[in-house]
């Protein structure tokens, strides 16, 4: 009786596929992971990007009430909006320096469509009065 030691052709094929789909769910799993590294670095610019048009706004250029926009590396694109604020249900503060606070906005804006996102910053600043 000569009897062949080996794996049958059944046996090599579902080695196969099992190591085709292990290895597809990891390639996926790899890809997820470095979509999410690549949108998290693009958060991290933004948010960089808004806190530094915050700073500047007021210092290179006067504090004026109104909305104005534009572009930063033809990828992001920034809206900063200035509005009188006022708290709901609460009288309003006393103006006795000449200073009213005002809310102050950045919007970072990217992608377009389903895959646009937004990093808002608010603050509130003070400005003479109007």
């Amino acid at each position: 009786m000569n009897k062949c030691r080996g794996f049958s052709l059944l046996e090599v094929l579902v080695a196969f596929t099992i190591l085709a789909t292990v290895l597809g769910v990891l390639f996926q799993i790899f890809s997820a992971g470095l979509n999410r590294v690549g949108l998290s670095e693009a958060y991290t610019r933004a948010v960089m990007l808004a806190e530094s048009e915050l700073t500047r706004l007021g210092v290179e250029e006067p504090l004026v009430a109104g909305t104005r926009s534009g572009r930063i590396d033809d990828v992001y694109r920034w809206r900063t909006t200035v509005e009188p604020f006022e708290e709901p249900d609460t009288e309003p503060a006393p103006r006795s320096l000449g200073l009213r606070p005002h809310r102050v906005t950045v919007e970072i804006r990217w992608g377009e469509g389903e895959r646009e996102h937004v990093v808002p910053i608010t603050t509130v600043r003070l400005l003479g009065e109007e």
